[in-house]
């Protein structure tokens, strides 16, 4: 296996991702919910909510899982709502990034996403439902434990034809190194800690509720996935999607690493991939042997 493949392999969860398991009820816990759910990252989100980190969890489910992930949040004493529309997911043939989603009514016969509100409080689902139909973003972004700041930048920056709003982060972020807590990037390998965009990649707010969640990772043994999925350098493009340097050791301004993933394969991966380290001048620029990549449509960072 390709050492690329072992990074997707660990993870999205294939093969022994379950390792050093802490108590067997725990174990238990996290590998049923992750068989039903499909996904580390709304196996965290739904325990979150379990335990008290967050009032509201916001996820999407297959259709088809949808009777399954409704027996599984009652048998745990959660309640849900559903959203009137459903999303459709491209294909991540089709874009840069892994996916992008659009709204739909729920009668479209096309195969789609059901879009859930989850809480110990059925109201607090209803409001989440009620807020996201109205497009309130504050109130919903509240309900669903997000910073206040992040929240007003999402609401200038996002739009439906502007869904991945990561490079407008980087450019509102001071310098290329991150705490790994805010690896938002990391959500195309289903590892990211925040299920928001954090205004900046040195937000307080958003690297506190990062840490918590790793704490609740480590309680169900997930910590090493996270933090070989999460302490990366990454190159974010618009037209070559993510590639993941991955292993990363600083000396000065260079990074060198073990190997790069991309997220879709293009010149620029292989040209990381073959090179093995990169000279940082920005975080919209960089050198990669006799090749000098700058522009306003790529991100460097590192996530330590």
């Amino acid at each position: 296996m390709a050492s690329g493949d072992t990074f997707y392999g660990a993870c999205r969860g294939q093969k022994g991702d379950e390792t050093k398991m802490g108590e067997e009820g725990k174990e238990q816990l996290w590998k049923g919910m992750r068989q039903v759910l499909g996904s580390r990252m709304k196996t965290l989100e739904i325990l979150s909510v379990l335990e008290g980190i967050k009032p509201v969890a916001r996820v999407l489910c297959q259709e088809e899982d949808a009777q399954a992930t409704q027996n599984l949040l009652a048998s745990h004493g959660l309640s849900l709502a559903s959203a009137d529309f459903k999303a459709l997911l491209e294909s991540p043939s089709g874009t840069a990034f892994a996916e992008k989603a659009s709204q739909t009514s729920l009668n479209d016969a096309r195969k789609g996403h059901l879009v859930l509100y989850i809480s110990k409080d059925p109201a607090k689902t209803e409001m989440a439902k009620g807020h996201e139909a109205s497009q309130n973003h504050k109130e919903l972004g509240a309900l669903l434990g997000y910073p206040a700041c992040c929240t007003v930048f999402f609401e200038r920056h996002f739009s439906s034809k502007h869904a991945d709003i990561t490079l407008d982060i980087v450019e509102a972020s001071e310098g290329w190194e991150f705490p790994l807590y805010t690896n938002i990037a990391a959500r195309h390998v289903d590892a990211s800690l925040l299920s928001h965009f954090p205004h900046e990649f040195s937000c307080r707010e958003s690297v506190e509720h990062g840490k918590r969640l790793m704490e609740l990772a480590r309680k169900y043994g997930q910590e090493d996935a996270y933090y070989l999925c999460m302490q990366t350098a990454v190159v974010y493009t618009e037209k070559e999607g993510v590639v993941y340097l991955q292993h990363p050791v600083k000396n000065g301004n260079m990074i060198s690493y073990s190997n790069a993933t991309p997220t879709m394969k293009g010149k620029l991966y292989y040209l990381l991939n073959e090179e093995k380290r990169i000279t940082v001048h920005d975080k919209h620029s960089f050198q990669v042997g006799e090749h000098r990549i700058e522009g306003k449509n790529i991100g460097v960072m590192l996530f330590s």
